[in-house]
């Protein structure tokens, strides 16, 4: 996912001209994002036409924190796969206890915030929501050998790790093809005020989701709950509202999509095929226009998931629906702590006086 999924883009920096003027970041013509694209779905189609193909949703969560960080560089596409790889090995292992579950999110929220002052917040924002998948879902690599299919176990976590550190490093390597000519740069850092301001939203909002879908709703999709969380939280309350309007724009359009194509297509190759396409999409659309990525997306997830779904339509409204819960509750979160803020400034100077 790129920068995309927690920002509009990158950040100009204002730097005023002269020979010690950073290089122009621009972004990579479509042509080498086509390049990017064609290499990982080239290893996708790989996967899922090999008897490893029950591994592919561990994969592209290896993928996703990778297109986010790929935009900046190759080398941050590769420290993210190795960090999304020991969060989600980390989360296997810890996913059969709700105290420890729920820790080693806590753990990841303030990761999420310390990054925030050096630009990897929608990068560690993605990594922590594929810990959160396999914490929620508890599921890992069935075809595996025992001891190596058994869940909540460290012998269970090591294939789905391998897989998500493998699906990151594909996107590395695609970069590092074709995106090294245009290098790119992280998100504009937060001040250390900002950035705990920002995790008083994150780390509780982490908390409770995570506590709330391991006690309520363990074994199910409710991860969307969180995943939601992570790509709509941004420290501006004024930004995040356009963006959680896109996510939950392009919810709708890919889940409707997804589901019309449901009651025509019967056939799980076909559904392959649908997956390959819409992640296609998602990698050419990671730096343009949000609620179309988020559509991409969105049905990347449904085609994917359809041919293990007991009911397709039903997917389809829980996927909807869990995105629309969690853009409302991030915004009361949000909403919440401005104002708490800006009293709590607001009362700083009368104190002084």
């Amino acid at each position: 996912m790129s920068s995309r999924e927690i920002h509009d883009g990158p950040v100009e920096a204002g730097v005023a001209p002269g020979p010690t003027e950073p290089p122009e970041h621009r972004k990579p013509p479509t042509i080498r994002m086509a390049g990017v694209a064609l290499t990982v779905i080239v290893a996708i189609a790989l996967l899922l036409t090999s008897s490893w193909r029950g591994g592919f949703s561990f994969a592209y969560m290896g993928i996703v924190p990778g297109i986010t960080a790929v935009l900046a560089s190759p080398r941050v596409a590769v420290l993210s796969a190795v960090a999304t790889a020991v969060a989600v090995f980390v989360g296997v292992a810890v996913s059969g206890s709700t105290p420890l579950a729920v820790l080693w999110m806590a753990a990841l929220a303030v990761a999420i915030v310390y990054s925030s002052r050096h630009g990897w917040t929608s990068i560690m924002c993605m990594v922590a929501a594929q810990a959160a998948i396999v914490i929620i879902y508890g599921k890992v690599f069935s075809h595996a050998p025992a001891p190596f299919n058994e869940p909540h176990t460290l012998a269970g976590a090591l294939p789905v790790a391998g897989f998500v550190l493998g699906g990151g490093l594909v996107v590395a390597l695609a970069g590092a093809i074709f995106l090294r000519p245009f290098p790119g740069e992280l998100e504009e850092s937060l001040n250390s005020r900002d950035s705990w301001w920002f995790g008083a939203t994150v780390i509780p909002l982490t908390i409770l989701g995570t506590f709330l879908c391991l006690h309520f709703f363990p074994g199910t999709h409710a991860w969307w709950l969180l995943l939601t969380f992570y790509v709509v939280l941004i420290p501006s309350v004024q930004e995040a509202i356009p963006r959680m309007r896109g996510r939950v724009l392009g919810t709708l359009a890919g889940a409707t999509v997804a589901a019309i194509l449901t009651f025509v297509v019967a056939d799980n190759t076909v559904f392959y095929i649908l997956t390959i396409m819409a992640a296609s999409g998602t990698i050419l659309l990671s730096d343009r226009t949000y609620w179309i990525y988020a559509a991409f997306l969105t049905a990347t997830v449904l085609f994917g998931g359809f041919h293990a779904a007991n009911n397709p339509l039903l997917l389809d409204i829980e996927r909807i629906g869990l995105t629309i819960l969690g853009a409302l509750a991030a915004y009361a979160a949000l909403r919440f702590n401005a104002q708490l803020r800006e009293r709590v400034e607001r009362a700083q100077p009368a104190r002084a006086e």
